[in-house]
């Protein structure tokens, strides 16, 4: 199980993404107090066959508790962006 607890990204943070990503992982079974001021950017180009779909903390979620994103999120080429996570999955 992976599991992301009481991590902080403060706003001298930055990511710069490609297409399909979260800021701090792919997927992750458990999320708890994670809070991210971070300033994250993604870019969609030609070779990504889709548009971008970016999340805040992370691009899938199964579980998640006392988290929050105040940064901004920006995406250029079109696609999905959510604050905490894109998708969420049942388990």
């Amino acid at each position: 199980m992976s599991v992301l607890k009481n991590l902080t990204l403060d706003e001298t943070c930055s990511f710069k993404l490609r297409s399909w990503s979260g800021t701090l992982a792919y997927q992750a079974d458990k999320i708890e107090n994670c809070v991210s001021y971070a300033t994250v950017t993604a870019q969609t180009t030609s070779g990504d066959n889709a548009n971008a779909s970016i999340g805040g903390l992370v691009k899938i979620a199964a579980n998640m508790a006392d988290c929050a994103n105040y940064g901004s999120i920006t995406v250029k080429g079109g696609g999905n962006v959510a604050g905490l996570a894109v998708a969420a999955i049942t388990r």
